[in-house]
């Protein structure tokens, strides 16, 4: 059983088409970008790496290009003949310096610094290596223990080890939750419970009792799967679900307000609110709406956005941040994140307006 691949299933890889690629390649930061055909057994095995070596950089874009879907982009705009391949794109540029060579994760590290002068940084170790010395120990050390088993004498495993990757990095920093690798062309014994089901596969040990994932390996079940029985709400991309710091008493009375902009109905729906049990929160935001206005709200979510995607914010800050990020879009349910470019021009705006209001000042 394998892991359905998504080549794009990261938030670190932005998948590019024909009107959006420029979001992302020729902006003020380099690109890496990885030119693929979804049915290329060789792009199967490349998605590891090239995700891998997403976790060593914070100044590279990461970008990945369906170029079945979008052929014309990748042949007669940036002239890729096979698949896959990968180039980087320096700031402001659209020209393709491509990368020749084994396509492994330390590779691309090397020739991202060689042609930027940025330089890489280690990849923190997202699985616990499982072996029959620590095994005991491991699957007895957290509420729940999810076992990944494998071979690393097939090339088609890094398939599922890729989307296993996601899995571990979503809940890297849940304290209930500890996800090992374990070799099985190393270590047969440690794959006994798991024969059956045939490998790779995934399984888990919720308080050391063991129990056999018997869906399909998909990252998104087996997500769902660890939610369900170890007391997280984690997503595949690691964010807390949406329902997360949300009240459900508290929903109709935020439909209320944001149906209507009297300002005594809204005072009256505040007072109703209040009554809510642990919905000051909600309270706080009702009265920020009404003092600041929709637009500087807006701009108070893209900064809490910009936080939870940060991968330098501690992860208890994080976190904090996004159940916030979920109270404030229930009153925006339309909001949409800014793109990389938008975000960079709100920056650089502010940052004018700060200069002028100091220049003002100075003239005072």
């Amino acid at each position: 059983m394998f892991f359905l691949l998504y080549f794009s299933f990261s938030t670190d890889i932005q998948e590019v088409g024909d009107y959006d690629y420029q979001d992302y390649i020729g902006t003020n930061k380099p690109a890496l970008v990885k030119f693929y055909n979804p049915s290329c057994p060789h792009c199967f095995a490349m998605a590891d790496e090239f995700w891998q070596v997403t976790e060593m950089f914070d100044d590279v874009n990461f970008v990945a290009i369906d170029c079945i879907t979008h052929k014309n982009l990748c042949v007669n705009e940036f002239n890729i003949e096979k698949y896959p391949s990968v180039a980087i794109f320096m700031p402001n540029s659209l020209t393709p310096i491509k990368f020749e060579g084994y396509m492994g994760a330390d590779e691309f590290a090397k020739f991202v610094k060689e042609k930027t002068n940025i330089e890489p940084r280690k990849i923190p170790k997202l699985f616990y290596e499982v072996t029959p010395n620590n095994f005991e120990a491991w699957k007895d050390s957290k509420k729940c223990a999810v076992g990944i088993f494998y071979s690393s004498l097939f090339e088609h495993h890094k398939k599922f080890l890729y989307e296993a990757r996601m899995v571990a990095k979503a809940f890297q920093n849940e304290e209930n939750v500890t996800i090992g690798i374990i070799r099985c062309d190393k270590f047969r014994p440690l794959c006994k419970p798991v024969n059956d089901l045939g490998y790779p596969v995934a399984a888990r040990w919720t308080n050391a009792n063991y129990v056999p994932f018997n869906d399909m390996a998909i990252a998104n079940l087996l997500v769902l799967d660890i939610n369900d029985n170890c007391d997280t709400h984690r997503r595949i991309d690691g964010f807390l679900e949406e329902n997360v710091g949300r009240i459900e008493a508290a929903k109709p009375f935020v439909k209320e307000f944001i149906e209507t902009k009297d300002p005594e109905e809204r005072s009256k729906i505040i007072e109703k609110t209040k009554e809510v049990p642990g919905a000051s929160f909600y309270v706080k935001v009702m009265n920020r709406i009404i003092k600041e206005g929709d637009e500087k709200i807006i701009q108070t979510i893209n900064k809490m956005h910009h936080m939870i995607t940060d991968p330098h914010v501690n992860a208890k800050n994080r976190d904090f941040t996004n159940k916030n990020f979920n109270v404030f879009k229930e009153f925006y349910p339309n909001y949409i994140p800014p793109t990389q470019n938008q975000e960079s021009n709100e920056n650089t705006a502010n940052m004018e307006q700060h200069q002028s209001e100091k220049s003002e000042q100075k003239e005072l």
